[in-house]
This record gives structure tokens, sequence and C-alpha cells, in this order.
């Protein structure tokens, strides 16, 4: 077994002690808002290695969280049943963009996504099924006799979709499509002169990133109860990009520190509102300053930083 397997293990096995050390609701809260935040991150990133600065996840949240209620509320499906549904149904629209999207490039392509995200929120807001009232959304039903109203049992329900996740698309990033996607951001045209073909590869990854986007949404929408427009708007893809960018584009691991790291930061800050937005605005352009690839990098940042001293202390 490799020590990289030593390091996975580890994390799981943290990740699954978690709720047992910390047991305050409000710990557990943050803990299933992060796993939240993880599955968003490393389903954008992924779009992101292929060349593409998707910003529109905040809008495939909304049809999983929106989704999902319609479909158990007004079609009376069961959540199990409703849960992939709107995974696939995300896919689709995701499928339909991308095609739609498919030789638009660089900042047009990030602005047609920003629009879409816009799009998505004002068809909520607009219709009176929607956006009118809150919607309420039952927990999920009880199965293997557990019940997901509790806290810590909806913690290890999103903590086996973070798995999942993270499962899936690292096994796609190893995979030869990783290795095509990071040749398209590259060079494109490189990328087709060998057969690669750019648009399919783009397309498809951007569907099965946004099926795990909406999963991420049909989790939150049963355990917040209300759902309502204001936590799919702009703001929350602009988050999902922090969580990458802060993190590191460069691996699969990066989004997943960099939501750990800013979704626990307000936490250790001063509880004044104005106060905190100006240090968390102040620590989030310090990382990208000084780390430039990420949280992912302090690591061996840390290991030349400590290897340039031994080197001084060695000559002298």
């Amino acid at each position: 077994m490799k020590p990289s397997w030593y390091a996975r293990v580890a994390l799981i096995v943290v990740a699954l002690a978690l709720p047992l050390v910390f047991r305050s609701d409000y710990a557990q809260h943050l803990m299933i808002m992060t796993g939240l935040g993880v599955i968003l991150a490393a389903s954008n990133r992924l779009i992101i290695v292929s060349g593409a600065w998707f910003m529109g996840m905040a809008a495939f949240y909304a049809i999983g969280a929106y989704g999902v209620v319609m479909l158990r509320v007004h079609v009376g499906l069961n959540y199990w049943i409703s849960f992939p549904l709107v995974g696939f149904a995300a896919a689709g629209v995701a499928l339909a963009l991308g095609y739609g999207t498919a030789r638009v490039k660089g900042i047009p392509f990030c602005l047609l996504t920003v629009a879409f995200v816009e799009v998505v929120r004002l068809s909520i807001v607009k219709n009176p099924f929607l956006g009118h009232t809150a919607l309420n959304c039952a927990p999920p039903e009880t199965i293997l006799g557990i019940d997901f109203s509790a806290k810590i049992h909806y913690y290890y329900l999103v903590f086996l979709i973070v798995f999942l996740t993270l499962t899936i698309l690292g096994l796609i990033d190893r995979s030869p499509v990783g290795a095509a996607l990071k040749t398209i951001a590259q060079n494109e045209e490189l990328a087709e002169s060998v057969g690669i073909n750019t648009v399919r590869y783009r397309v498809v990854t951007m569907a099965v990133c946004c099926f795990f986007g909406a999963l991420a949404g049909a989790l939150l929408a049963p355990y917040v109860a209300v759902t309502g427009p204001t936590s799919f708007t702009l703001t929350t893809s602009v988050l999902i990009l922090f969580y990458i960018v802060v993190g590191g584009v460069g691996s699969l691991w990066g989004p997943v520190l960099g939501a750990i790291f800013l979704n626990l930061l307000p936490e250790i800050l001063p509880s004044k509102a104005y106060v905190q937005n100006i240090l968390y605005a102040a620590i989030v352009l310090a990382s990208l300053f000084f780390l430039p690839d990420g949280l992912i990098s302090l690591p061996v940042r840390l290991r030349k930083l400590f290897a340039r001293g031994d080197g001084r202390y060695g000559r002298a």
C-alpha cells in the first residue's frame, strides 16, 4: 500500500470520527455545509481543468434543490428516487448549455455562465410556484431505520456523497480523460490535431460535474427545510471559485482544502460583521498572493524553505 493510501485512510477515519467528537448542533452544521462546499468545488474544478472558467455551478445547485422539492411535493416521489433524478436532469441541462456554448472560450464563456446563473435565479424568483413563497422540504424518508432529521445521520449521508464524488472525479482526473482535458486546456489546436474531440470532452465533463453539483443542492433542500433563491446567487458561484483557487486548481485535494479553510475561517475571526468581512477578504487575498498555487502547495513551499535554510547553515 502506497503512502498516499495511508493518508487517504487516515482522512476517512478522521472524517467519520468528527461528529462523534464534536457533538454540538452548530459544529455538525458546519461539517455538513463544508461537505456541500467540497462537492461543489471539486465538481467545478474539473471543468476548470479543461480550460473553461465555469461560473455557473450555483445554477445547478439551485436545480438540484428546487428539483427535489418539486418532485417530492408536486409529483409525490420518494426522496431517494428524486435524489438521482435531479442529478440526471441537471446533467441534461448541462449538456444543452455545453453544446450551446461549445465554441465560446475565455472571458465570453465565463460571462455566459454568469448570465446563466441569473437566468435560473430569475426564473425561480418570477415563477409563482417557486419564488414568491419559501418552499418547505421534509427530511429524507427513513431508510434502514436511520432517521435523517438528526444532524449526525445527515452528516454521514453528506460524507457518503462527498466520498463518492471525490472517488469518481479522482478516477476521471487520473484517467486518459483527465490527461485529455489538461491537454485541451494547454493547447486546444494541438489536442484536436491528435484526434481529441475537444467539444465532446468538455461537454461530457460539464454534464458529469453538474450532476454532482445538483446532488449537493438535493442534499441542501431537506437539510435547511426551507428553500429560497438567496442561496443560489452569483455570490455562491464566486465563493465556489474561491474554494478552488485558494485551495489550488492543480490537485483534486485543493478544492477540498479550500472549502474547509474558507468555511471554518469565519469561526476564528471577530464576530462583528464588517470586521469579519474585511479580514476574510484580506486573508483570501494574502493566500492568493503568497500561495498562487493554492494552500495545497504549502507543504512543498515549506520544505523548500527549510531546505534553503539548512543549506545556509551548512555553508556557515
